[in-house]
């Protein structure tokens, strides 16, 4: 898990993430000051369930501090005791005095907020995809999510100013690469870069296009959705090894075998996808490789060890 703290505070995964550094400033990219003049520090830990330290690089640190306005995308690189990776991607924006580009990002406009103390309320103004305002030197960052002062007169009004932007609103993401197309094997929730549940599922044997890269937020493993800010469980993409104690036969039903399919024996392995289901006959089940709707393949569970 690559995690960040703001002052100390420990804020989580640092995947997804936005910061603001001044022009000019020195950057490292796991121990920097932001604009505000707080250190934000990134470390690694094993997992959910281990803080011992992880191993963590750099693997992508293209930012350039001398180039006001511009923002680049950062990627570390964990490694744990089994040799098992992690990455997370962070964006670093450079501040500038003049004016900078919003980006609605794929909504219909862009949206503004009043903040009393730790309290972020809707305002009245909106703004379009590409227009263009004066930006504060300072941030806030509340419940995860940073704000940016904005003005369209000047940066000096943009200093005292109770308009704000979510900073994610003046970068606009780059498309993702090395991408992969995979059938989804298990029907899939889509979840947020924080766990979410977005309220939309990728549904079986439709091809998806992801990040072949694992991402762990809260403990478990995910792909993201590629040119999107969603992920998918791993285990419902590319499944899980597992191995035989058992010798077995794949099902079509419950009390039906597949047709044209023979015994597995003992010390086999064979991928599994998603959690194991209840069949009608009370015992449960895996989906297993090579499954689709005109050729469904299940094994017992309790084959496995």
């Amino acid at each position: 898990m690559i995690n960040w703290s703001l002052n100390g505070q420990s804020k989580g995964s640092v995947n997804g993430q936005i910061f603001q550094v001044a022009v000019g400033s020195q950057f490292n990219p796991t121990n920097f000051v932001n604009s505000n003049g707080e250190p934000v520090i990134i470390s690694a830990v094993q997992n959910s369930n281990n803080n011992t330290a992880a191993s963590l690089e750099a693997t992508s640190n293209p930012v350039n501090t001398s180039e006001a306005g511009r923002y680049y995308n950062v990627t570390l690189t964990a490694t744990g005791l089994t040799g098992k990776k992690t990455t997370a991607t962070y964006t670093v924006l450079i501040t500038s005095s003049h004016k900078q580009a919003l980006y609605a990002n794929g909504a219909s406009s862009i949206a503004t907020y009043h903040i009393y103390g730790i309290n972020v309320r809707p305002a009245s103004t909106t703004f379009k995809d590409g227009d263009t305002v004066y930006v504060a030197d300072q941030t806030r960052t509340l419940n995860n999510v940073s704000y940016s002062q904005v003005s369209t007169k000047s940066k000096s009004d943009a200093n005292s100013s109770n308009i704000w932007v979510k900073t994610s609103s003046l970068v606009k993401p780059a498309g993702d690469t090395n991408t992969k197309t995979l059938p989804v094997m298990v029907d899939s929730r889509a979840y947020d870069k924080n766990g979410n549940y977005l309220g939309h599922m990728y549904y079986a044997y439709n091809d998806i296009e992801i990040v072949p890269t694992v991402v762990t937020i809260n403990g478990k493993t995910y792909y993201k959705v590629a040119n999107k800010d969603e992920y998918v469980r791993v285990t419902n993409i590319t499944g899980n090894q597992r191995t035989f104690k058992h010798n077995a036969y794949i099902y079509w039903s419950s009390y039906r075998r597949t047709p044209g399919t023979g015994k597995m024996y003992r010390g086999q392995t064979v991928t599994t996808y998603g959690g194991q289901m209840r069949f009608k006959n009370g015992k449960k089940y895996y989906r297993i490789e090579g499954c689709r709707n005109n050729n469904k393949r299940y094994i017992k569970a309790v084959n496995f060890y």
